[in-house]
Order: structure tokens, then C-alpha cells, then sequence
């Protein structure tokens, strides 16, 4: 059990943007703050300047040294070995530093829905990128998602951003008709080849994953977003049926940005298997920091194809 005088700084670290929340130890909230992407995998540095950002406003006018602070991070990335020691050693003088990935304290913020026994449950995470969770037993969670794995981020932001591009640069080259999609994009990239080539390289995935909010906005007169759409519809429900029929999973969550449009959108028939997690995912990061957390061991890590 914490000591009365410990406080506890938890940040929840997305490929776009991070929140944080500082809890006394009685769980009040004593300030929030908000900031940009915290991805350790793709911008190590961007992401150490938003965490020191973090840090900063929610300690200003705080009389308590670190060493009495716990700080706990879910972080997009957070699986990179070598970015979690560095971050560990800059944060030295915090009295523990426990940094996960922010599809795991998304799944620990699940699990106090309490509908049903944790076993039973999982987490998607629906984002800049695609996170899918869950408890595998009383012991470990596994994690199913993920460029190069069992299921990949076609229902992602920063898919749906990179499709559009991508057809518009067919389109520059005359290979597809119009598209009314194609009116705003047209004036983020122009329709010089050369110049949206250079547009393109320069943008990072969460200024791709931007352009799903085009894609939001055109969904019921552009055939290509409703293409689009069938698409990365189609890989979520592959997922829903791979989680109730060979995990056994009674209750999906759905959190993230774009939860809201998929809830809405998703066939009726899985409409009784998924709700949407109202639980701040800073509260997974709160059980973190509290030690009341499972060991988060992934599926992932399991090599299924040696070469």
C-alpha cells in the first residue's frame, strides 16, 4: 500500500496526442494536462520533451520532491526495449518508474467495468494505430495486433490516412475517376506529382492519421471512403469473431478515437459482444502504479515463423 505522502503521475501516450493526470494517494485528481504524441518507438525525443511537459504542469505549485512520486505511463511504442531503459534513466529520481504500453492500461482500464470475470474480456484499441489486448489468464494478457502480426492496423488513422494518399496519387496519374474525397485533399497536397511526393515523405503517421477526419467527412458521398471503409470494417469484425470464437471473449471494448464511428457502423450481430469503454485509461495507469496489475506478456513476442 502507498504511503499517505505518495503521488502518482500517469500519463497515457498515444501516436498523436498524451494525457496526464496527477492522484493524490486517496485517488484524487489534482490537475490534468494535455500534450502531443508520445510514441517511444517512432520519436523518442519528441515524445521525452512531452513527458518532461507532463511532469512540469502537474508538479507547478506541487511542494512534494520526486522522490515521493510514482510515475506511470502507458506509451504508444512502450515496447521498445532500448527506448524504455533510456527513458528509466532520465527519470531516475522518481521514487519507481513503471512504463507499459498504452493498449495495456487501456486493458486494465477495462477491466473495472466489471461486467464480468476479467478472463472474459478484451480491449481494442482504435487510434492512430490498432492495439488489441487481452487477459490470457489470472497471470498474463497477449496482444494480437500490430504491423507484421497476426492482424495488422487496417482499421487504424493512420491506414485509412495512408489509403487516401495513395489514391489520390492514383488519381493525379489519371488511374482512377474523380472523387468528391479528393477536393480536400487536393488542398493539403496540391496535384503536382512532385510536390504531393515531397508533402508525403514529410508527414509523419500522426499528421497521416489526420486525414481520417476527411475521410469521416465524406463517408456517405464519396464511393472511395465507403470503400475504404468495408475494408477496415471488414479487418475489425475479423478480429470481434477471432476474440469470441477461439478466445472465448464475452465482452469487447472499444476505445480510442475512432471507437465511436466503428461502434456505430459494426454489424448488428456483434452489437451485443461490444460496448465502449467509459473508463479512462489513466485509471489502467493508476493500477500500475499501485502494483495491482497482470504481467503484460504477448502474444507478439512468440516468434511463429523461424526462418
Amino acid at each position: 500500500m502507498a504511503k499517505k505522502n505518495t503521488y502518482f503521475i500517469c500519463i497515457d501516450g498515444g501516436g498523436t496526442k498524451s494525457r496526464s493526470i496527477i492522484f493524490n494517494s486517496d485517488h484524487k485528481i489534482l490537475k490534468k494536462n494535455l500534450q502531443g504524441s508520445c510514441n517511444i518507438e517512432t520519436n523518442l525525443n519528441e515524445s521525452l520533451l512531452n513527458i518532461k511537459k507532463h511532469i512540469s504542469n502537474l508538479t507547478a505549485n506541487l511542494n512534494c520532491p520526486r522522490s515521493e512520486i510514482i510515475l506511470s505511463m502507458g506509451l504508444a511504442g512502450g515496447r521498445n526495449y532500448k527506448s524504455r531503459s533510456i527513458l528509466k534513466k532520465k527519470f531516475s529520481n522518481f521514487k519507481k518508474i513503471i512504463i507499459s504500453t498504452d493498449g495495456h492500461i487501456t486493458l486494465l482500464s477495462s477491466s473495472l467495468n466489471k461486467e464480468v470475470d476479467i478472463i472474459k474480456i478484451a480491449s481494442i484499441n482504435l487510434g492512430t494505430g490498432t492495439t488489441v489486448n487481452y487477459f490470457k489468464n489470472k497471470k498474463y494478457q497477449e496482444q494480437i495486433s500490430g504491423w507484421g502480426y497476426l492482424f495488422g492496423d487496417q482499421c487504424s488513422g493512420s491506414w485509412i490516412g495512408k489509403e487516401l494518399v495513395s489514391l489520390y496519387l492514383q488519381r493525379v496519374d489519371n488511374l482512377i475517376p474523380e472523387d468528391p474525397v479528393f477536393k480536400d485533399i487536393h488542398k493539403i497536397f496540391g496535384d503536382r506529382e512532385s510536390k504531393i511526393y515531397k508533402n508525403v515523405s514529410s508527414l509523419d503517421p500522426k499528421k497521416i492519421s489526420e486525414l481520417v477526419n476527411i475521410f469521416k467527412k465524406y463517408i456517405k458521398k464519396s464511393p472511395i471512403c465507403k470503400k475504404i471503409c468495408r475494408q477496415s470494417l471488414f479487418e475489425l469484425e475479423i478480429i470481434i469473431k477471432f476474440l469470441l470464437n477461439k478466445k472465448n471473449k464475452e465482452i469487447i471494448y472499444l476505445s480510442g478515437g475512432l471507437s465511436i464511428f466503428y461502434f456505430n457502423i459494426v454489424s448488428k450481430k456483434f452489437k451485443k459482444y461490444i460496448c465502449l469503454n467509459k473508463i479512462d485509461p489513466l485509471y489502467g495507469a493508476l493500477l500500475m502504479a499501485e502494483n495491482k496489475y497482470l504481467r503484460e506478456h504477448l502474444f507478439n513476442d512468440i516468434k511463429l515463423i523461424k526462418i
